[in-house]
């Protein structure tokens, strides 16, 4: 089958990777379109999918509104870029995984359409976590409708999307994979090396992902409890960073907390990963997290809130800990029980690799993806794929 798979933006990059190399591996032709798309940026071995990086982003020195209304115009460019290069190809189907601006989106998908069946993967049931501009809002929704399948990971993003409105029949869960290479780190605890319990807040930082949250909550712990760990928050802002500056501060944090607020390349963060005796994932919301994904893979164990992917995935005092979401002080009670005893770390990680030994191959996980493919095919109310976790 000869697969295109859109990512503008490049979005996910890794997940983009390794789906296409799955792909690849059970024997079709795939060519991924975006941005830059020959470097993305995951950790999957040599690509054996091509790639067309059709997509050109404004140049960041440029101010803020005049990059947004270049990149919109850009997109538009991309995705007439696209048609025509989907033409000459002439794919089985198309397969999106982001609508990146979906007002834009939802006008282009019919000229899509009638090239081949289109496939979205929804990463995230609650689009700009319900908060975004009302019109984004609107076009994501009419957007979604215009697609032949839908592929989620999870039970939420199910329920969620089948409250909207969405025909169950043409709604398919498909198991996120592991991210970077399955190596889990056969250590001790960092205690180990420096006496202290390394935490990481690993990605781009956003106001879903609760890092005042974390802050908070390292505010709430004591003086003998604050010199026995320390923790690293890294990743691109893209929120005011000026508040999280003013929490540092405020609770006098600065002696363990590194706060990096930039993008981190693959070898960098395997570093951070390996320095790390837990992830930590404050958020307020969420479906599904790729650095789970990348936690999991390396057996890292987690604190996280007791939501999405989360929740589904993990056990609260197995894997890691599960707290309340928005909650520094449960969060701050959590950190202090395991800093009080690392030991319950190393059991953690332990259990997180027994896990990651659960979670489906990616070749797997592209048998099941061709399912829903051949589905798209057919009519939308044809029997639904038996793909699921």
């Amino acid at each position: 089958m000869k697969i295109a798979i859109l990512d503008p933006w490049c979005f996910t990059p890794p997940y983009n990777g390794e789906l296409c190399n799955g792909l690849a591996s059970v024997g079709h032709d795939v060519t991924l379109i975006g941005q830059d798309a020959g470097d993305d940026g995951g950790e999957h071995g040599e690509s054996t999918f091509a790639t067309l990086p059709l997509f050109k982003a404004p140049s960041e020195s440029l101010p803020r509104p005049v990059q947004l209304v270049l990149k919109g115009l850009r997109h538009i460019q991309g995705l007439m870029r696209s048609l025509g290069a989907l033409r000459r190809m002439q794919p089985d189907v198309i397969h999106f995984q982001w609508l990146a601006l979906p007002l834009i989106d939802a006008l282009f998908l019919p000229l899509f359409r009638r090239i081949a069946p289109v496939v979205l993967t929804v990463h995230d049931s609650n689009p700009y976590n319900g908060a975004g501009p009302l019109m984004l809002r609107l076009g994501n929704r009419l957007a979604t409708r215009r697609f032949d399948r839908w592929i989620v990971h999870n039970d939420l993003s199910v329920r969620r999307l089948t409250d909207q409105g969405l025909s169950s029949e043409r709604l398919h869960q498909v198991p996120h994979g592991l991210l970077g290479q399955a190596a889990p780190t056969p250590k001790t605890a960092s205690t180990v090396n420096d006496g202290r319990l390394h935490f990481v807040q690993f990605g781009k930082l956003r106001e879903y992902k609760g890092v005042d949250v974390l802050l908070n909550a390292l505010g709430r712990l004591n003086t003998g409890q604050r010199e026995r760990c320390r923790v690293s928050i890294v990743g691109r802002p893209y929120l005011d960073t000026a508040p999280l500056l003013d929490l540092m501060e405020r609770h006098q944090l600065q002696s363990i907390v590194d706060l990096r607020f930039d993008f981190v390349r693959d070898d960098e963060m395997v570093a951070l990963f390996d320095s790390a005796d837990m992830l930590v994932f404050p958020y307020r919301g969420i479906d599904t997290s790729g650095v789970l994904m990348a936690a999991i893979a390396r057996g890292i164990p987690v604190i996280a809130s007791d939501i999405g992917c989360f929740a589904e995935m993990l056990v609260d005092g197995e894997q890691g800990r599960l707290v309340k979401p928005d909650d520094p002080e449960a969060l701050a009670t959590a950190l202090a029980d395991l800093i009080s005893d690392p030991t319950k770390v190393e059991a953690m990680r332990d259990r997180m690799i027994h896990l990651l030994e659960r979670i489906p191959t990616w070749q797997r996980i592209a048998e099941m993806t061709t399912e829903v493919y051949e589905l798209a095919q057919l009519s939308p109310t044809e029997t639904t794929v038996s793909a699921a976790t």
